[in-house]
């Protein structure tokens, strides 16, 4: 299974997202990638892309943030998650066909 996680934060809570961050690595997803939209880099992992936001535009613009994850994701499957989230330790991913 791919999917795409998006995490959207902004300075100062860069604590809050790398626990969002540890709780997408602990699933057993195979194939994933994380894209941090925001707040300062200082994420070390190797699936994980940190893009930054200008947020003197307008503070905590979700609504952009969301539609830049939705351009930069590679997979099928999104998440778009707010960095105060975090996904249970028994979460589990199942593959859906249409």
């Amino acid at each position: 299974m791919k999917i795409s996680f998006g995490i959207l934060t902004y300075p100062g809570n860069e604590e809050k997202a790398q626990k969002t961050i540890k709780s997408i690595e602990s699933q057993n997803i195979t194939l994933y990638e994380i894209i941090v939209i925001g707040g300062s880099n200082v994420y070390k992992n190797t699936n994980l892309i940190h893009l930054e936001f200008d947020e003197s535009i307008k503070k905590g613009w979700i609504t952009k943030k969301r539609n830049i994850f939705f351009k930069e994701a590679k997979y099928e499957i999104l998440v778009c998650m707010h960095d105060y989230l975090t996904l249970d330790l028994n979460l589990f991913f199942f593959e859906c066909t249409f």
